[in-house]
């Protein structure tokens, strides 16, 4: 550093406080260079996670739509199936639920009152294969106008596409779902408040309704605690912005609904969605063929 930069200003030449200024203004036009090049970053990952929400909502939305029309499932109650309204569906489907219901009315009737899931609470939770990922059902948050599907298995590419299960099932009450906080995924759950409805369906149709608890804030250090099971039924977390810390919504199970089939009619519901996913394929296979 030059010496006039530590000499007091009456001791310096014009010549001095020339070159002083210079360089004061060069420093201020690098600090300012700089202060733009972060901005334009900013804006640019601004644009970009942007970008990737828009797609994450039009991947998880799609997923959604084919899993309902594969699985004869309204996820979020709104009388569609897909886009194609419920009884249109099953008209066009031949399948004649009310039959089945019946059935399994009669079944219960019988004695056979407990669901499956509650007579073996640890069994593996059913997945169905929808874009080559496996997905075991469908979380729906009426709060923050939020119907997703969850897929089996957690991971970071997982996780652009639609929420993931991370742990646990809704069979054993410690089932733990994750996503990104992305808008049109778990980025608005820090707004849930308690007493807020969640369901959790999964691909039979079986129901878990759930409240919220509370909401709270986890380090990502406190996997242990994240995954306690002993007071929370159902868990829902994504990364706050930055992802420092996990915003974590804790929910208590209120009623589980079985879907009103019985064990015969669930094996003909897996018989049909392997049907339904044979035919999705020879139709993806034939028009690769003929583009």
């Amino acid at each position: 550093m030059d010496d006039y930069f530590l000499m007091d200003e009456a001791e310096l030449t014009s010549e001095d406080l020339d070159r002083r200024g210079s360089r004061k203004r060069r420093f201020g036009t690098v600090f300012l260079i700089l202060g733009f090049a972060a901005a334009a970053a900013a804006v640019i990952l601004t644009i970009n996670n942007f970008k990737d929400d828009i797609e994450a909502g039009k991947s998880a939305l799609a997923d959604l739509h084919r899993m309902e029309e594969m699985l004869g499932i309204d996820a979020d109650g709104d009388g569609y199936i897909g886009d194609i309204p419920a009884d249109e569906y099953y008209a066009s489907h031949g399948i004649d639920r009310s039959g089945r219901e019946q059935a399994a009315d009669t079944a219960r009737q019988a004695g056979q009152q407990a669901a499956i899931y509650e007579l073996n609470p640890d069994m593996t939770m059913p997945t169905v294969e929808v874009g080559g990922h496996e997905y075991v059902g469908f979380v729906d948050i009426p709060a923050i106008n939020r119907t997703l599907p969850v897929m089996d298995t957690w991971s970071y590419p997982n996780l652009k596409i639609a929420p993931n299960r991370f742990v646990g099932t809704a069979y054993a009450h410690d089932m733990i779902i994750c996503a990104h906080n992305y808008d049109r995924h778990f980025g608005l759950i820090k707004t849930l408040k308690e007493g807020d409805g969640v369901t959790f369906t999964d691909v039979y149709g079986d129901r878990f309704i759930y409240e919220v608890s509370e909401v709270t804030i986890l380090q990502p250090t406190n996997v242990d605690e994240m995954k306690d099971p002993d007071d929370w039924d159902l868990t829902l977390f994504t990364c706050t912005i930055g992802g420092a810390t996990r915003v974590t919504v804790r929910c208590v199970m209120k009623e589980s609904i079985p879907a009103r089939w019985t064990s015969a009619a669930k094996a003909d519901l897996s018989e049909t969605i392997g049907k339904l996913q044979n035919q999705s394929e020879t139709v993806k296979q034939s028009g690769s063929t003929s583009s």
